[in-house]
C-alpha cells in the first residue's frame, strides 16, 4: 500500500464505506488510492473542474467555498482528520459546485471514482455505504 503508512491502513480500514469490506476488495481500493500532502492554502479543485475523485482528510483542515458574482468568497463548510468531502461525484459525475483550499497543513486521501465502481461491480454494498458515511 504505496504512501499509506500502518496506522493509516487501519484508519482507512475503519472509514464507514470501507469497512466491513472483503480483504480483496479492500485490498484493490488501498493499493490504488493516492494520499497527497498540501500546504496551507494550497487549492485541491476549483469549481467547474472535472470530478473523478472524492477525497477524505487523513490530518489537517480544509476549507470549501463558492465565490459569489461580485468575487466574494463564501465559506460553505470546514472540515477535518476522518472527514469526507466531494463525494457526490460518485453518483452523478460531471463538476464540482465549489472550491476546496488547505486551510492547515493537510494529508489527503483521493479515492478516485473509477475505482469505486469497479468495486461495486462486485460488492453493490460500498455505494450504500459512502452514501450513509
Amino acid at each position: 500500500m504505496r504512501n499509506i503508512e500502518s496506522h493509516k491502513k487501519e484508519f482507512i480500514k475503519n472509514l464507514p464505506f470501507f469497512k466491513g469490506l472483503e480483504d480483496d476488495d479492500f485490498y484493490t481500493c488501498v493499493n490504488n488510492l493516492n494520499v497527497k500532502d498540501y500546504s496551507k492554502g494550497q487549492t485541491i479543485f476549483l469549481a467547474g473542474s472535472i470530478a473523478e475523485k472524492f477525497f477524505v482528510i487523513l490530518d489537517g483542515w480544509v476549507k470549501l467555498y463558492r465565490t459569489t458574482a461580485e468575487g466574494e468568497e463564501t465559506v460553505l463548510s470546514v472540515f477535518t482528520t476522518g472527514d469526507v468531502f466531494g463525494e457526490t461525484v460518485i453518483f452523478v459525475g460531471g463538476t464540482y459546485s465549489f472550491c476546496a483550499q488547505i486551510a492547515e497543513n493537510a494529508k489527503i486521501l483521493e479515492i478516485p471514482a473509477k475505482l469505486l465502481h469497479s468495486v461495486a461491480e462486485k460488492n453493490p454494498s460500498i455505494m450504500n455505504r459512502i452514501m450513509a458515511s
